[in-house]
């Protein structure tokens, strides 16, 4: 395994992202999403860009990457393919300022990368091929996306709910009762009918029912 894979808590963290294309907008969506405090620096006018910054969401440089850049960034992504001098520019000043880079396609360059998900609510998959292919990384984006149901949002909701409520009452059950209530066909049918009150109340009494652990 060449990456440690690893969720990180952006909240408030410097990030900087330098580019204009489709890549880069969705990226700066992301971290913002994450709440990170995002800059760009984008040297072609994008509306995206443009209406985020209007909204104080992401600080905007309109002009292109200058040395200096990433002084203080936590992480950076860099959606800058087309010119591997200036990405090797920019990998040499992450290394320096040690921000941790994406560099979008350069996976030599690159101190992470960005892993191809499938979400159901607070529940993420992350799928990595370490760089190897992008195009294996999205199928299986695609196959585990069918295969998830959509309601497993949904179970993520209702569980953490019952394990705060379990928790201040200080009852809460051992690791293999949780996995025996959620293989239980009865709990997967309410999952599937997107039945939010009947799964909590199966997931209870489940949970809470006399019986060996």
């Amino acid at each position: 395994m060449g990456y440690f894979p690893v969720y990180l808590d952006l909240r408030g963290r410097r990030c900087v992202v330098i580019g204009d294309d489709d890549e880069a907008q969705a990226k700066a969506g992301a971290l913002v999403e994450a709440g990170a405090e995002v800059t760009v620096i984008c040297s072609e006018s994008r509306p995206r860009f443009t209406e985020m910054a209007e909204r104080n969401r992401i600080t905007l440089h309109s002009r292109p990457y200058q040395p200096g850049d990433l002084r203080g960034a936590f992480l950076a992504i860099s959606a800058t393919t087309h010119d591997r001098p200036l990405s090797e520019a920019i990998h040499a000043e992450a290394e320096r300022e040690r921000c941790l880079l994406n560099v979008v396609d350069i996976t030599d360059l690159c101190t992470w990368i960005y892993p191809a998900l499938v979400r159901r609510g607070d529940a993420t998959v992350a799928i990595s091929t370490n760089g190897r292919s992008p195009a294996m990384a999205s199928f299986l984006r695609r196959e585990i996306d069918r295969a998830l149901p959509p309601g497993y949002g949904m179970l993520l909701d209702v569980l953490a709910d019952i394990r705060d409520e379990l928790r201040r009452e200080d009852n809460m059950p051992r690791a293999r009762r949780w996995q025996d209530a959620l293989n239980d066909d009865g709990t997967r049918g309410l999952i599937a009918n997107g039945d939010r009150p009947g799964l909590r109340a199966r997931l209870i009494a489940r949970l809470t029912e006399r019986g060996d652990d």
